[in-house]
């Protein structure tokens, strides 16, 4: 584990390649499920399928536990060791950060820090409450995250967090968003610079872009949770990841890969989680 908010310089050609994978939801025990998917084997395969190209860095953004276990994290650990490039972790709403902190560990596995790669600066950031389901960013925080853009101001910028900062059009989902979002985004709109931010937390593909900034978020590695749904529903969509690739004059080009196959099917009959 490293110190909480360095700068990590990574290697990189003319185009920085990223690896998102989010809400694994593990457990102690790796063969509990989640809304009848077992967590342990669809973040496993989900890594398999991922596995095989070549990454400047793998991100992680949030709700790594579903039981606030050691043994989860230590599990997460496990299964991350097969990359060789950093790693960076971020806590979403179902984790204990310092629980993340102290047993998520490997010499290449990094918390809260800021990715220097060329001409792009990618901001890790906790949007965790602490309190409460939905995200939010304290006074502290947003005064942290305009001093790294300031300091930053000739390259390009992308933010990356758990919790989602606009209307996914799901309702039950939008109640736990980020809290303010659409004023951190009018914030965020004196900043040019800042090409994108990336998220996890709604279980579900999302691609828009608002003011001049691109919009991301990925499924996740075991449930999927219905686009547009008012009341909570699954879909039957499998687990997948996000591939993003950074250009040199700030174009983003990013897709999401889905497990092939139907392995990974859902309780029809969940009314919630």
């Amino acid at each position: 584990m490293k110190t909480p908010l360095t700068t990590v310089s990574v290697n990189h050609h003319s185009t920085v390649n990223v690896l998102q994978i989010t809400d694994p939801h593990l457990f102690a025990d790796k063969t509990r499920d989640l809304l009848g998917i077992v967590t342990w084997d669809s973040f496993t395969s989900v890594i398999n399928a991922a596995i095989g190209k070549v990454y400047d860095f793998v991100v992680i953004t949030g709700d790594i536990s579903q039981d606030y276990s050691v043994e989860s994290y230590q599990h997460c650990a496990e299964a991350l060791s097969v990359f060789d490039c950093p790693v960076f972790l971020l806590p979403g709403n179902h984790d204990e950060l310092s629980m993340l902190e102290r047993h998520v560990v490997a010499d290449n596995f990094y918390h809260q820090a800021r990715v220097q790669a060329g001409n792009w600066q990618l901001h890790m950031l906790n949007s965790t409450s602490g309190t409460r389901p939905g995200g939010e960013f304290c006074q502290q925080r947003l005064e942290m995250i305009e001093q790294r853009l300031q300091s930053g101001q000739d390259h390009h910028q992308m933010l990356l967090m758990h919790h989602n900062p606009v209307l996914s059009g799901s309702h039950w989902l939008d109640q736990h968003c980020l809290k303010d979002g659409p004023q951190f985004l009018e914030r965020l709109s004196g900043y040019p610079q800042v090409k994108a931010i990336l998220w996890g937390h709604i279980h579900q593909a999302f691609d828009q872009i608002q003011n001049g900034i691109r919009l991301l978020a990925s499924p996740s590695t075991c449930v999927q949770f219905l686009p547009n749904s008012h009341d909570f529903a699954l879909d039957t969509l499998q687990p997948g990841y996000r591939l993003l690739q950074l250009h040199t004059d700030g174009s983003i080009d990013t897709q999401v890969h889905r497990l092939e196959g139907a392995r990974f099917i859902p309780d029809s009959a969940a009314q919630g989680y």
